[in-house]
């Protein structure tokens, strides 16, 4: 069945009763009427806390859909993930695949890995890289702290980077980018990795802009509509553009060595 207007589905297991019934699940909160959600409208679950055989259930339903669940502690990072185990096939990103496999040598990839630090540097500071982007991050980091000097400004940040790494995680996945994940793996590059550090310094300024509007408390609401608005467009449209330049920077090479095959034989 296909995968209409697809959502991400929080659960917070000790302040609701999951249960799956037939093709969806069903929600109970206290002094509130059940609510059903059907399967084929979830494309990532995010669940927080335990709560025994029903919500396990419910979780193995949506992985058997189709859907990746992550599974995070108190200060939402991450814990646990489960994705089903059949990959979806994007032809695409396979022929790209064996593209990976059969160059010799890393030249594509590093060629696009420092445009598109660039390109994420540029977003923010407006200018050339200076430093790294993990000092980077920490300045923003650091404003964000003297904005709101308070104990749990750390764990909004905390939570920031991990909800983003969980939504890269499922998306690859939805995507059928794993097989290229894994060819460059092989040869010693994290491509997840270099997206997620792409992808989080945006993100973070955007936070930091927001964060300063808003209470010094900030519930968890109103912090997981904010990241959830990032990754309804922003976020996917910048990782779509960091992709696209992977396989074209392939393709350019992959021609590039197609014309000067004549030229040593």
């Amino acid at each position: 069945m296909p995968r209409l207007e697809p959502r991400t589905l929080y659960l917070n297991a000790e302040r609701i009763q999951v249960r799956y019934e037939g093709s969806a699940l069903r929600l109970c909160r206290p002094g509130k009427a059940a609510e059903y959600v059907p399967l084929a409208r979830v494309s990532r679950a995010v669940v927080r806390g335990s709560a025994g055989e029903g919500l396990l259930q419910a979780c193995l339903a949506l992985v058997e859909a189709g859907a990746v669940v992550h599974f995070q502690d108190g200060h939402g990072q991450p814990t646990a993930c489960l994705q089903p185990a059949q990959e979806p096939q994007n032809r695409p990103v396979q022929e790209l695949t064996s593209l990976i496999e059969t160059q010799t040598g890393l030249v594509p990839y590093h060629w696009w890995r420092d445009a598109q630090r660039r390109h994420a540097w540029s977003l923010v500071f407006r200018r050339g890289p200076r430093g790294d982007f993990q000092s980077a991050c920490r300045r923003l980091e650091d404003y964000l702290r003297k904005l709101s000097p308070l104990r749990w400004i750390p764990h909004e940040i905390a939570a920031l980077g991990g909800g983003l790494q969980s939504w890269l995680q499922a998306e690859l996945h939805r995507s059928g980018w794993r097989p290229a994940c894994r060819a460059l793996a092989a040869q010693g590059e994290d491509l997840e990795g270099e997206l997620r550090r792409c992808l989080y310094i945006p993100l973070l300024l955007r936070f930091v802009r927001w964060r300063r509007h808003q209470p010094p408390e900030l519930t968890e609401r109103r912090r997981v509509e904010f990241l959830e608005l990032q990754l309804a467009r922003p976020v996917p449209s910048q990782l779509h553009r960091h992709l696209q330049a992977l396989t074209e920077e392939y393709y350019v090479s992959w021609q590039r060595m197609r014309r000067e095959e004549p030229a040593h034989g």
